[in-house]
């Protein structure tokens, strides 16, 4: 490996750790099952970023040799010609094989990626365990953008520090930015947002205080097998983990911290093997080249998990070819006008993906015409009208905060047909509402978003979260006892996943939500118990109501993308477009079997259960007669709402009513 020409004295172990957090990133996005806490490894770059920063900056500063303009021209030599490549890589990759709707999203994430605000986009978003994640290429680019935005203003505030001669009030500043990460906690998305994230690159930065202490290099040096120890047992802390929590990242970085000061003092043969170092060496293109692939993949049908190895293998080797001919190229380069086109071909990429936002995704490219309406079937319906909204004005005392409020009438005194529930009543209304309307009765849609509308069900990823969960169902019920000619009820939620808050299958990662007695430290905090609780309270107020109220069983759950299940353009084969019975069976049985045990109390409550009109005796199907039924992974299109409605319709209201 041709090396770069470092700014600081060349510590081959450093590379070890790059390598060991980029190793546990790439396994952890291939393997999530059996690698769950290979997220960490973003936090371990924070602070070694954070530590090799601020020890340039101070070392040159001290020396009278610092220059602003030095540093962030190297900044851009570092990031920007692989940053280049990659992003210019995904945009044809999306260019010949997305969906319009896809390449759309495409363009606005090339932006933010290519500007450093991806992190920002993605509040606003999918969360990071989110199953539509997985169908972002450029997820990943979160946490390059926060390390980005940190040396904004980063190295002003050193170079003052230098001048002042106050490196002693690093540990106050890093102290700080602790205090408001936790401060923030429930206020702000402490995954992506930048303010929760600053602190772990600046304990790094502490580290080059602190290492200056003669003393406590003596103490970290004896102890330093305690302090792998450490290490070790803060990352398995987070093995099966499914949220970014404050408390046990600050042992990780407290712990990482440690080993790197370790690292000063004497060799360490792991971390300096030449395997490891080799792949720390291209750990930067290994970070941005993995995710589009295993993103891709997912988006074309390819199964991650049995084709992992190659994954894993063409990344590297991509990783590899960037870094010894881009990477090393450009690290040498000093000519300005070489710098400002690196910096031009970033803000041109930028442009480009907002040219395909703002043109809906070109849905005019010539070799998408042949599948062209096949395209149309993963259009999910908006989410709120102006009828709904008139009647929660009416009968609500507040402002409306439930996700999910359709009305096909605005008059409170039609006869109506309510359903609630979560994201799935959402994608079952568009059918039901079109086949309710043909039998004489009007449909109100009340629902959440990953909030199932169930008394007592109120789930989140705080206790904040859970607290506005609560007040979004205490409104639907509202609503639903408040409307005099409402007189059935179809519930539709995604029991599986509250039930043992796991998803199904490769794209499904674990969700992070949680149930309220998750928050209050509930030793015996069994989320299935809780979930059939709120089913069992939520049906028997609605009977108490004079609601009859049928239960949609959840559908089968495909874990993958049904859009892989048409051809894309070229000839690139579809996958089968099937789930096996057997897998169904299991992910269900327990929910089916609780869920038909609580509606059998009530005379008044009924099953609809969609399983025979997807499954035969063998496989279930995500695409009947050229149609595709499912707009994702779980949730139906517009298509399988029709086709489930048109078939269960004589159930929910017989003809001679």
């Amino acid at each position: 490996m041709q090396q770069i020409p470092h700014s600081l004295p060349y510590n081959k172990a450093l590379d070890g750790i790059r390598g060991v957090a980029i190793i546990l990133v790439v396994l952890f996005h291939i393997w999530p099952k059996y690698f769950s806490f290979g997220f960490v490894g973003v936090d371990i770059f924070f602070v070694l970023s954070g530590y090799l920063i601020t020890k340039i900056i101070v070392t040159k500063s001290e020396r009278g040799e610092f220059s602003l303009s030095e540093f962030y021209r190297n900044r851009i030599r570092r990031i920007f010609p692989a940053l280049i490549i990659v992003l210019s890589a995904t945009v044809i990759v999306g260019y010949l094989f997305l969906f319009p709707e896809e390449f759309k999203a495409l363009g606005k994430h090339i932006k933010s990626s290519a500007l450093f605000y991806q992190n920002f986009r993605l509040i606003d978003e999918a969360g990071y365990w989110d199953e539509s994640g997985q169908l972002k290429p450029l997820l990943h680019f979160w946490s390059l953008s926060i390390e980005e935005q940190f040396y904004i203003l980063w190295p002003f505030l050193i170079i003052l520090i230098v001048r002042l001669k106050a490196l002693y009030i690093l540990p106050l500043i890093v102290f700080s930015l602790i205090y408001l990460s936790f401060t923030l906690n429930s206020d702000v998305n402490v995954f992506f947002h930048s303010l929760t994230r600053f602190w772990e690159l600046s304990v790094g930065a502490t580290l080059v205080w602190l290492e200056r202490s003669s003393s406590l290099q003596l103490l970290v040096d004896k102890i330093r097998y305690v302090i792998w120890l450490f290490f070790l047992l803060a990352v398995a802390f987070f093995y099966q983990e499914n949220s970014y929590d404050l408390l046990t990242s600050f042992l990780l970085v407290l712990a990482v911290g440690l080993l790197i000061l370790s690292l000063q003092t004497r060799d360490n043969v792991l971390l300096s093997n030449n395997l490891i170092v080799f792949v720390g060496l291209i750990s930067y293109p290994l970070y941005l080249w993995h995710y589009p692939i295993i993103s891709y993949a997912h988006i074309l049908g390819v199964s991650v998990i049995e084709n992992g190895v190659w994954i894993l293998i063409t990344s590297i080797f991509l990783s590899y070819l960037t870094y010894r001919y881009v990477e090393v190229y450009a690290r040498k380069q000093t000519d300005i006008k070489v710098i400002a086109g690196f910096f031009a071909a970033v803000v041109v990429l930028a442009g480009i993906g907002g040219v395909i936002k703002n043109q809906d995704g070109l849905p005019d490219r010539p070799h998408l015409a042949s599948i062209k309406e096949a395209q149309l079937q993963f259009i999910r319906e908006p989410a709120i009208n102006d009828k709904c909204e008139a009647i929660s004005r009416k009968l609500l005392d507040s402002p409306r905060t439930f996700d999910y409020c359709k009305s096909t009438s605005e008059l409170i005194t039609d006869n109506y047909v309510a359903i609630i529930g979560d994201s799935h009543a959402h994608v079952l209304y568009p059918g039901f509402s079109e086949e309710l309307k043909k039998k004489g009765y009007d449909t109100v849609l009340l629902a959440n978003s990953g909030c199932a509308s169930l008394l007592g069900g109120g789930r989140g990823r705080n206790e904040s979260d859970v607290e506005k969960c609560e007040a979004k169902i205490t409104q639907i019920y509202s609503v639903v006892s408040a409307m005099p000619n409402l007189t059935k009820v179809l519930l539709v939620t995604r029991g599986p996943k509250y039930m043992y808050e796991k998803g199904f299958g490769e794209i499904d990662k674990t969700g992070a939500n949680k149930y309220s007695a998750y928050f209050s430290g509930n030793e015996g905090y069994k989320p299935e118990v809780i979930y059939t609780k709120s089913m069992d309270a939520s049906l028997g107020y609605l009977v108490e109501h004079g609601k009859e109220v049928y239960v949609f069983l959840e559908n089968p759950e495909l874990g993958f993308s049904p859009k892989s299940c048409i051809n894309r353009p070229f000839g690139l084969v579809a996958n089968p477009c099937v789930v096996s019975l057997e897998e169904y069976k299991q992910r269900m049985s327990a929910y089916r079997s609780d869920i038909m045990t609580i509606v059998e109390k009530y005379g008044n409550a009924h099953i609809l259960d969609a399983e025979s009109l997807l499954c035969d005796d063998k496989q279930c199907y995500a695409k009947m007669n050229g149609k595709i039924l499912y707009a994702d992974d779980d949730h139906f299109s517009v298509e399988g709402s029709r086709y489930i409605a048109s078939k269960m319709i004589n159930k929910l209201v017989v003809p001679n009513e």
